[in-house]
C-alpha cells in the first residue's frame, strides 16, 4: 500500500513539474487524431459522394441490382466516415466556442449523409428482388419501391437540413464549409421530390398507361391570360398513353368547340358554385375560375364530350412552365425556324409568339405544333429518372394537373399535388385567385405578390382581424405591343385608348364565417362585388383596374374565426405566367377553446 502511495506521489510530482509538456503532448495527440481521422473521413465521404453521383447515371429500370449495389457502397462509405468522427475527442473539440465550428461542421455533414443513406436499406433490399422485363418503360414494382423510399427519406432529410442550418461557419476553412453548404443546397433541391414522390409513384402507372392504355384530354393553358389553375385553355388534343409511350393527336384550338356552351352544368357542380360563378361555368374560356382543379377539369372534360362526342379517360392540363420543365429533358424544339428551348419557352409562348404571328389562327397552329413536337420527343424515351426530373417540379408548382373520370380511381391523383384539389378547407386555408378580366394577353407582364397577415384576436370573441395585401405590378408598356395582346374586351374595345391596361378579377377564398370589412386600392375604397362559398370557404370578389406601367395595391381587411384548434394558416400559390410570391405573417394564438 505504501509502495502504491509513493508511486502516485511521484507521478503527481512529475505531472506538476511537467504540466506544460503533458498538456502539449495531449494537445498534439488530439490534433494528430483529428487530422488523421478527419483525413480518412474526408476520403470516405469523397467515395460516398462518388457512388451517389453514379446513381444519377444508373438506369434503375434496366439495372436495379446495380443501383442497389451503388446504394450499399455509398452507405458503407458514409457510415465509416461518421464513425471516424464520432468519439470523445471530436465531441469535446466541437464544443469549443468558435474554434469548435470546424469539427462541428465535419460531424454534421457525416452524420447527415450517414442518416440519409441508412434509410435506403429497405430500398436496396427491394431493388435486389425486382425482376425487369424487356420492353417495360417503368416497372410498377420499381415505382412502388422508389416511392416508398422517398417517403422514408423525407424525415432524415428534414433532420439533416435542420442540423446543417444550425451551423456557424465562423473561422471554418473553405475546405470544410464548402462541402457543408453544397450538401445543404443539394438536400434543399431534392426535398420537393421527396414530398411529391410517394404519391407520384402511385399515380404514374395510371398516368402513363402502364396498368392499361389510356386516352387523356390534354389541355394547354396559356398564362398570358390568367386563370386560376394555369391560364386560358387555348390548345386541346387527345394524348394516348400506353406502357409509358405517348401519342398526341387531334390537336386544335378552343375555337373548334368554344362557341357551344355547356348545357348540363347543374348536374356537375353545386348550387353554391353556380351562385358564385354564374354563366361563366358554361363557357370554355372561363371554366377554370376555381382554384380547385377537379372542379374545372370536370367542366372542361364535359364540354369536350358534349361537343366532340368523345369521352377520354380523364384530363391533363399543363402550362408553359410545365412545357419548359419537360424540355429540360427532351431538349430544344424548332418551330417555324425558331428554336424554342427550356430557357426561352415561357417567354416565347406568352410574348414572342404574339409579336411574330398577329394572325391568331397562325399563332394557335404554331403553339400547338410546339406542344406536339415536345411530346413526340418525350415519347422517344427519357427513362424513369428523366421523366421524374421533368414532371415532379412542375407538379409541385401546380403547373401539371390531372383528373380521371372514373370515381373509383380519383384518389390516385387527389392524394398528391397532381390532383390540384382544394376540397380540404384546412389546406390551404386562404387563397387569392387572380383572373384576367380584360380579355387580353397582358398577364405575361403582371407580377403578383400576396401577403396574408394573421391579425390580433378580439377580446372575449372567437374572431381575429386579419389583412390580405395583394400587390399587382403591370409592367406592360403603354405602346408597342401587338394589337392581339392589348384589347379590352370587357369594354368592347379592340383598340383601347390605354393599350397595356387590363382589369384583374380577384377572388379571395377565406375561412367559412369570415366577415368582410374594407377593401382599398392605393387607399381608395372599392366595393365588394360578390360574396359566395366554395369548398367550405367564404369567397369574395373584387375588381382592380390596372393601367400599363403601374403598380396597384389591393388591401382587404376582414375578421375571421379564431377557435382554439384553428389550423395553421396556409396560403395557396397560383400558377401565374410570372410566378406569384406568397407569404404569411404569423399572428398570436387566441387561446379560445
Amino acid at each position: 500500500m505504501e509502495c502504491c502511495m509513493d508511486l502516485l506521489t511521484k507521478l503527481a510530482s512529475f505531472l506538476r513539474a511537467n504540466l506544460v509538456r503533458v498538456l502539449l503532448l495531449v494537445l498534439l495527440f488530439c490534433v494528430s487524431w483529428l487530422g488523421v481521422t478527419g483525413f480518412l473521413a474526408a476520403r470516405e465521404l469523397t467515395a460516398a459522394r462518388s457512388e451517389i453521383s453514379e446513381i444519377v447515371g444508373v438506369d434503375a429500370l434496366d439495372q436495379p441490382v446495380v443501383l442497389a449495389d451503388t446504394l450499399g457502397n455509398s452507405r458503407a462509405h458514409a457510415n465509416k466516415a461518421h464513425n471516424l468522427v464520432t468519439g470523445p475527442i471530436w465531441w469535446l473539440t466541437s464544443q469549443i466556442p468558435a474554434l469548435g465550428n470546424s469539427p462541428k461542421a465535419v460531424r454534421a455533414v457525416t452524420a447527415s449523409l450517414d442518416q440519409i443513406l441508412d434509410s435506403t436499406t429497405e430500398l436496396e433490399n427491394d431493388l435486389r428482388q425486382i425482376k425487369v422485363s424487356s420492353g417495360e418503360v417503368i416497372n410498377p414494382q420499381l415505382a412502388t419501391a422508389i416511392g416508398a423510399s422517398m417517403a422514408t427519406l423525407s424525415e432524415p432529410v428534414d433532420d439533416s437540413l435542420q442540423r446543417l442550418d444550425a451551423l456557424s461557419f465562423f473561422l471554418v476553412p473553405n475546405s470544410i464549409s464548402a462541402p457543408a453548404q453544397q450538401l445543404t443546397s443539394q438536400l434543399e433541391t431534392i426535398q420537393p421530390y421527396l414530398i411529391e414522390g410517394p404519391s407520384f409513384a402511385k399515380a404514374i402507372p395510371v398516368l402513363l398507361g402502364i396498368d392499361k392504355p389510356r386516352e387523356w384530354l390534354l389541355v394547354f393553358e396559356n398564362g398570358a391570360e390568367a386563370r386560376a389553375t394555369g391560364g386560358f385553355p387555348g390548345g386541346w388534343g387527345r394524348l394516348t398513353a400506353s406502357n409509358g409511350n405517348f401519342t398526341l393527336g387531334n390537336l386544335e384550338s378552343n375555337d373548334a368547340f368554344a362557341s357551344a356552351p355547356l348545357t348540363d352544368v347543374s348536374t356537375l357542380v353545386t348550387q353554391d358554385a353556380i351562385n358564385l360563378y354564374g354563366s361563366d361555368l358554361t363557357r370554355l374560356s372561363d371554366m377554370n375560375l376555381s382554384p380547385d382543379f377537379p372542379f374545372n377539369a370536370k367542366l372542361m372534360w364535359s364540354i369536350y364530350k358534349q361537343n366532340k362526342g368523345v369521352a377520354p379517360d380523364g384530363l391533363i392540363a399543363l402550362d408553359q412552365h410545365a412545357l419548359a420543365s419537360i424540355m429540360r429533358v427532351t431538349g430544344p424544339v424548332s418551330v417555324d425556324g425558331y428554336e424554342v428551348t427550356s430557357e426561352n419557352a415561357v417567354v416565347y409562348i406568352t410574348k414572342v409568339v404574339y409579336e411574330k404571328y398577329p394572325d391568331p389562327v397562325k399563332k394557335d397552329i404554331v403553339i400547338l405544333n410546339l406542344v406536339k413536337n415536345v411530346f413526340a420527343k418525350l415519347s422517344e424515351g427519357t427513362g424513369p429518372i428523366g421523366l421524374t426530373k421533368a414532371l415532379l417540379p412542375a407538379i409541385r408548382d401546380g403547373r401539371i394537373q390531372a383528373w380521371i373520370s372514373d370515381p373509383q380511381q380519383e384518389d390516385i391523383f387527389l392524394s398528391s399535388s397532381l390532383g390540384g384539389s382544394l376540397a380540404d378547407y384546412k389546406n390551404p386555408t386562404h387563397a387569392a385567385v387572380l383572373i384576367n378580366g380584360g380579355g387580353n394577353k397582358v398577364d405575361a407582364y403582371v407580377q403578383s405578390d400576396v401577403v396574408y397577415t394573421v391579425g390580433q384576436c378580439r377580446p372575449y370573441l372567437p374572431y381575429r382581424d386579419s389583412i390580405m395585401r395583394i400587390t399587382l405590378n403591370n409592367s406592360a408598356p403603354a405602346s408597342g405591343l401587338p394589337v392581339y395582346v392589348t384589347p379590352r374586351n370587357d369594354r368592347g374595345e379592340l383598340f383601347p385608348e390605354d393599350p397595356g391596361s387590363t382589369r384583374m378579377l380577384v377572388y379571395l377564398h377565406v375561412p367559412l364565417g369570415a366577415e368582410f370589412q374594407t377593401a382599398t386600392v392605393d387607399g381608395v375604397d372599392i366595393p365588394l362585388l360578390l360574396e359566395g362559398t366554395e369548398n367550405d370557404r367564404t369567397v369574395w370578389r373584387l375588381d382592380v383596374e390596372m393601367p400599363a406601367e403601374s403598380e396597384q395595391v389591393l388591401l382587404v381587411t376582414f375578421s375571421e374565426p379564431a377557435i382554439g384548434d384553428e389550423p395553421s394558416p396556409i396560403l395557396w400559390t397560383q400558377p401565374m405566367a410570372l410566378p406569384m410570391e406568397v407569404s404569411v405573417v404569423a399572428g398570436p394564438p387566441c387561446g379560445l377553446g
